[in-house]
């Protein structure tokens, strides 16, 4: 029976990451459709504060309302003791209001709608400006800046921090380790199938914002542990 060797091992994985990156980096061109992405600059948006006067989440919701008329409550928190603003969640531009009179279809409504809107480097993909985000979006999101992520979902794993982090950092903090923001099982479960690795998951990869990946390691949370040379031997069917 043929012994897996390090260097063997290394170049299977070296081989799987090569695909990967083609795999990826073709499903991006075909999410895409072709187009190329705008050069926007986007001003900066504060963290959503932990506390603040009611008075000034009101200067931050005002312009908004002027369009997004009917809505249950202000914010999706229902503690009144929770006082939030649209723009500390989600950002964009509240000092933009709907011109008396105008309608959607008008120039002068579709001119607001852009100066108080976090705009979209695809917009073509995303439909812009249809509130609809079309289906299988995650790769493309990928690619969109976080001002646009934090705008159509401030919970994303991507923003969480700053749209969330003020009083949710312990939650946010361990839902990016979690099995269903890792994916460890699935790398780890495919290893243990394959004999090319025993059955503990020791790391997996996934994204924390549009620019970088993040490494999340075992539960040690240490460097992962050398090893002088396999003790396991590929499975035969």
């Amino acid at each position: 029976m043929a012994t897996v060797t390090i260097e063997t091992y290394r170049q299977v994985l070296y081989g799987a990451l090569c695909a990967l990156a083609l795999a990826a980096m073709t499903s991006v061109a075909y999410a895409a459709g072709g187009e190329s992405p705008r050069s926007i600059t986007y001003p900066p948006t504060p963290n959503a504060p932990a506390q603040q006067s009611e008075a000034a989440a009101r200067s931050k919701t005002g312009g908004c309302l002027t369009c997004h008329e009917e809505t249950d409550q202000i914010s999706m928190h229902e503690n009144p003791g929770v006082i939030l603003g649209c723009t500390d969640c989600h950002g964009g531009d509240t000092s933009a209001r709907k011109p008396a009179g105008s309608k959607p279809g008008d120039a002068a409504y579709r001119a607001v709608l852009d100066q108080s809107h976090v705009q979209p480097r695809f917009p073509k993909y995303w439909q812009y400006p249809k509130s609809a985000t079309p289906p299988r979006s995650y790769t493309m999101l990928n690619l969109e800046s976080p001002e646009f992520i934090r705008f159509i979902n401030p919970s994303d794993y991507r923003v969480a921090r700053e749209a969330c982090g003020a009083c949710h950092l312990p939650e946010i903090l361990a839902a990016e380790r979690s099995l269903m923001s890792t994916a460890a099982m699935f790398w780890g479960g495919r290893r243990t199938t394959t004999g090319s690795c025993p059955s503990n998951a020791i790391c997996s990869a996934h994204r924390n914002s549009p620019s970088k990946g993040r490494t999340a390691l075992g539960p040690s949370h240490g460097a992962i542990p050398s090893r002088s040379g396999p003790s396991w031997r590929p499975r035969r069917t």
